[in-house]
């Protein structure tokens, strides 16, 4: 490309490539004809389309924007109820209102500029005239890029994604979508019944559980996978009542506002559940009273009900199932850390509050040339550095008192009598943790943990903290050295 040529009356750009849009001069439904996925999308349209009122719509007298449902997207729905659009001109109608954008033109590439955009769907009164198209008459909706970068469009209380590919057809935009919005004709327990019926069975013998799941108000169920369901069923009666109170919650939730910010109350526990984003998966992550976190995967969201929605998720959020080593050795920023063998070594005492190093502050301490580096590679010394930063006892800095200070003893203090400082500061919403050793300072945010396992506790650290004197110090100062 050539930019900014210039001329006595004007700029010219001069360009390699040439925007091609082989489908511009089509109309709708020749469109969807040409293409090898969306034949139930065609056949729908068309079954509305012989109905007067709604045949000027997809004839293009005004422009538009179109979300149309590949074939997967609709086989993905029972057959019976595939049926009902197919039989009921009305419910089709309702259903598709919600896949169209009337004199919008809605491009893909703008959701870089703006990651989220109000729109509009629905059939307007009178869809010949632009001009007479007023937003009151229309659905509120929006498109809106995810964590992980997909593109969303929640329309009708239920969210969809969108294909890689978009098209310019005959004055539309067609975008391809995986599912089919505003088709809603479960309610969460016939969900809950139909993917996992040993949840839906356990919540109905519990009194708090079943009132909430007998209430007219709307609920957000987490529903753990079989795997999950299988640590679920060998708690006792007394501890799956209090699970059950984190994964039935009395709101609607959607994936899109769990937010890195949002906190959600369990009884008394302010800060009992929140959620991270990490690699385009969500995580729910809650923890019980005076314990540490524990994470789920959301794996299948916005399964959207008549009274409610549904998440499937990969774990029972704040139930540990594994250890701190088995955490440790299949995160990929903790891979440094591992390789030292520090965290398999350290099963007697159990259990430990570890501050686990990412790969960047391992390699931070490796290319300190003068005194971390030496730390590193001698094996003892090492070790005395990794237990400074290991802790025997359950630290949880969201339940320590702000601006109080403690002295926290680390896995040395059998050896040395070795403690740390610890300020608890407020950050933001969260705490954050300050340990000073003789002139070195790191910061632990309650952020990044901590994380509970069947053996222990863990946060993440972007620091070591060593000294110079870790070089010459005495490791081992008590009597029972001598």
């Amino acid at each position: 490309m050539t930019p900014d040529v210039m001329a006595s009356n004007g700029i010219i750009q001069i360009v390699n490539q040439v925007l091609y849009t082989p489908h511009i001069s089509l109309p709708f439904m020749e469109f969807l004809q040409k293409q090898g996925n969306l034949g139930i999308s065609k056949e729908l349209w068309y079954l509305l389309l012989q109905e007067p009122k709604y045949a000027p719509y997809p004839a293009q007298q005004i422009y538009s924007t179109i979300f149309v449902v590949k074939d997967s997207g609709w086989n993905s729905l029972p057959i019976t109820q595939l049926n009902r659009l197919r039989k009921n001109i009305t419910l089709l109608a309702s259903v598709l209102s919600y896949h169209y954008c009337p004199n919008q033109l809605i491009y893909r590439e703008w959701i870089s500029v703006k990651p989220n955009m109000n729109i509009y769907t629905g059939f307007p009164n009178r869809p010949q005239s632009a001009s007479s198209i007023q937003p009151s008459e229309l659905n509120s909706a929006q498109l809106y890029k995810s964590s992980g970068d997909s593109i969303i469009i929640s329309s009708g209380n239920t969210e969809a994604k969108l294909e890689d590919k978009s098209f310019i057809i005959q004055k539309a935009i067609v975008h391809i979508i995986q599912k089919p919005l505003a088709f809603i004709f479960e309610t969460r327990e016939e969900i809950l019944n139909r993917i996992n019926s040993n949840l839906l069975y356990s919540c109905q013998l519990d009194t708090i559980c079943k009132n909430m799941l007998t209430s007219s108000t709307d609920l957000t169920i987490f529903s753990p996978n079989a795997q999950a369901m299988q640590n679920f069923n060998k708690l006792p009666t007394n501890e799956k009542a209090i699970y059950l109170k984190y994964l039935f919650l009395p709101m609607k939730l959607y994936q899109a506002e769990m937010t890195l910010s949002r906190r959600i109350p369990v009884e008394k526990l302010e800060d009992a559940i929140r959620f991270k984003i990490i690699d385009q998966s969500t995580f729910i992550e809650a923890r019980l009273p005076n314990q540490g976190y524990v994470a789920a995967r959301i794996i299948n969201a916005n399964q959207a009900a008549t009274n409610g929605i549904v998440h499937t998720v990969d774990a029972i959020p704040g139930l540990p199932y594994e250890t701190v080593q088995q955490y440790v050795a299949r995160i990929p920023d903790f891979t440094l850390y591992y390789n030292t063998g520090f965290i398999q070594s350290m099963t007697v005492g159990e259990p430990y509050t570890f501050l686990v190093p990412t790969n960047q502050a391992m390699t931070s301490i490796n290319n300190d040339i003068e005194v971390g580096n030496k730390l590193m590679t001698d094996k003892l010394r090492k070790d005395f550095v990794f237990r400074r930063n290991t802790f025997p006892l359950d630290l949880i800095i969201q339940d320590m008192d702000i601006r109080k200070v403690y002295y926290v003893s680390t896995a040395n203090y059998a050896f040395t009598r070795e403690q740390l400082r610890l300020e608890i500061n407020s950050r933001n919403s969260d705490k954050e943790g300050v340990f000073t050793y003789l002139d070195e300072r790191i910061q632990v945010l309650s952020l990044n943990g901590p994380y509970q396992f069947t053996n222990g506790f863990l946060y993440s650290i972007d620091k070591i903290l060593y000294t110079k004197s870790d070089l010459n110090a005495t490791m081992c100062t008590v009597s029972a050295c001598a």
